[in-house]
């Protein structure tokens, strides 16, 4: 079935090919025309990338998961209530995992997911138990230290179920001068009454690609927190969509971008409102210097079942050049009659 996955998911790319200024929602990346090299050529695999690190740190101090030769491995033991699973290990205890990827972050709605579904090497399956409170964030990282270009396509599914709390905290950086790329979608189901936190650090060397997916549904009473730091990379294109389920959830969806040179970072967000009396709140400021570009495109979609919704959304720049530039587009549809946005 995964198989049939990936096969799928090359095809589409065949057919769509890579997004450029004709895609609505890449009208400020061209990245057809930006990228320095194709998508999936002239980089080596992180299998055969021996001096790169990758690890996982689970919330006790002693539990990690490292990623050798491309597979992720287990050393120690877990926290109570957690669950993780390799690729490998998934298809033989949780095939009913592997079989739900792509539930939130769909191959035909992003070309980015499709090339990432296709070429990740192992995934990251992550359950926090019901009720369960880690006092302590799971971490995962990638770095790069090597001084040959290389790849590193991830991919995580994670499900928090009702009443558990947990911070994740996400880091890519590297070296200037190296020209690797770094692709990962990560997919969020939260149950009812759980509260997440989702950290991110791009702080990536100046010649590196990074591509950022995180998909989130949101259950009943639920609190999302997301904050995202992006000061490195050549082309850095974050997307951030977040879904209410259930009533009366949160979501706080903040960032700050801090780019220089002729560094171009993208931070695109989805939020869709389908359950009533949820809020909404989405702020990012960018610090543009040199010749840079900042990119903030937020789209805020109110369904009509959605009534009570609470939605506000603001992108503040500074531009310290008159070579910067920054570009903001804000969108928002509304079906419903009784909401605040």
């Amino acid at each position: 079935a995964l198989r049939a996955r990936r096969i799928a998911a090359i095809e589409h790319f065949a057919k769509v090919g890579l997004p450029s200024r004709r895609d609505e929602d890449w009208h400020y990346t061209d990245y057809r025309s930006m990228a320095p090299v194709p998508l999936m050529q002239a980089f080596a695999p992180l299998e055969s990338a021996l001096t790169v690190r990758s690890t996982a740190a689970a919330a006790a101090g002693d539990a990690h998961v490292g990623l050798q030769q491309g597979k992720f491995e287990f050393r120690a033991s877990l926290p109570p209530g957690v669950q993780f699973y390799n690729l490998d290990s998934a298809l033989k205890a949780r095939p009913d995992l592997v079989a739900r990827l792509g539930e939130v972050v769909r191959d035909d709605d992003s070309t980015i997911a499709c090339v990432n579904t296709a070429a990740f090497a192992d995934a990251l399956f992550v359950v926090i138990g019901k009720g369960v409170k880690l006092d302590k964030p799971l971490s995962t990282g990638f770095s790069c230290s090597g001084d040959f270009p290389l790849r590193m396509v991830g991919r995580a599914f994670i499900i928090v179920e009702d009443g558990a709390e947990v911070t994740f905290y996400n880091s890519v950086s590297g070296v200037d001068g190296i020209g690797y790329q770094s692709s990962a979608v990560i997919e969020m189901i939260i149950g009812d009454d759980a509260k997440v936190a989702y950290i991110r650090n791009n702080s990536a060397g100046d010649k590196a690609l990074c591509l950022h997916i995180m998909g989130a549904r949101l259950g009943a009473r639920s609190e999302l927190n997301i904050f995202n730091m992006s000061r490195g990379g050549r082309i850095a294109r974050h997307e951030f969509r977040v879904a209410f389920l259930g009533a009366d959830a949160r979501a706080s969806i903040r960032g700050v971008n801090i780019l220089r040179g002729e560094q171009h970072s993208d931070v695109t967000l989805m939020v869709d409102h389908t359950a009533p009396g949820c809020e909404s709140r989405e702020l990012f400021r960018h610090v543009v210097d040199d010749s840079a570009t900042g990119v903030f495109q937020g789209k805020i979609m109110v369904k009509q079942a959605a009534q009570k919704t609470d939605g506000q959304m603001a992108s503040n720049a500074i531009l310290l050049s008159d070579e910067a530039t920054m570009n903001n587009k804000p969108e928002l549809e509304i079906f419903a009659d009784d909401v605040v946005c």
